[in-house]
């Protein structure tokens, strides 16, 4: 993998750390704005590298998905 993708991949999650961080819940819909519109002077997120990042974060215990709609994401201390 190449250090320009591994960078990205980095910068997706600690992003995607840093807006749950304060907002503590969010829609998938919510986050990926955000995280668009953190990320957009660096580079433009694709679907697929934020939805991989998401399941990477869930497995490692950073975020879960909220028991009562599989679409909110909550963050995990």
């Amino acid at each position: 993998m190449g250090d320009c993708v591994q960078l990205r991949i980095l910068r997706t999650q600690e992003a995607i750390v840093k807006i749950l961080k304060m907002r503590k819940r969010l829609s998938n819909a919510q986050l990926q704005t955000e995280l668009v519109e953190m990320l957009k002077n660096m580079f433009l997120p694709s679907k697929k590298l934020i939805k991989e990042q998401i399941e990477w974060l869930i497995e490692h215990k950073y975020m879960r998905r909220d028991e009562d709609s599989i679409n909110v994401f909550v963050y995990m201390a």
